[in-house]
């Protein structure tokens, strides 16, 4: 009569013997452990995945795939970073022509108030003559 076993990756304490984690435990019968006992440990700690060799594969498979995506947000990274000194220098190139802009407006305005100031200064030359010739006139109307 053959006996059912089955691995597990825990150690298990199966009357007076203690099963090391991938060892084959008996089950049924008076030394094994019952259907409820192996759900429970199924249940608890997983289905046996293989030993440390299927681990370090499962590792390696792991790291493989993290490396992956570790280039791939790399990649990203230097994209973002390429698109962003791009941005940078554009905004730069933008800012320069808008300060250029601010320039002409201000030489603009600076012509538009100078040209003011320079009419003002004449029609005050030609007010300050018809003060001066108002003045003249009543002195000399006033002497009479």
């Amino acid at each position: 009569m053959s006996t059912k076993t089955e691995k597990f990756n825990v150690t298990v304490k199966c009357g007076n013997k203690t099963y090391a984690p991938g060892k084959p435990v008996p089950l049924g019968g008076k030394t094994g452990l019952s259907d409820e006992e192996v759900a429970s440990l199924r249940a608890n700690f997983g289905d046996w995945t293989g030993g440390p060799e299927s681990g370090a594969q499962n590792q390696s498979n792991e790291v493989a795939n993290l490396q992956a995506t570790l280039d791939t947000i790399r990649d990203e990274r230097d994209m973002l970073l390429e698109r962003a000194s791009e941005a940078e220098k554009e905004l730069f190139e933008v800012q320069k022509e808008l300060n250029k802009g601010s320039d002409a407006t201000l030489v603009s305005r600076i012509d538009a108030v100078t040209k003011e100031r320079d009419q003002l200064i004449e029609d005050n030359k030609v007010l300050a003559d018809r003060v001066a010739a108002l003045e003249a006139a009543a002195k000399s109307g006033a002497g009479k």
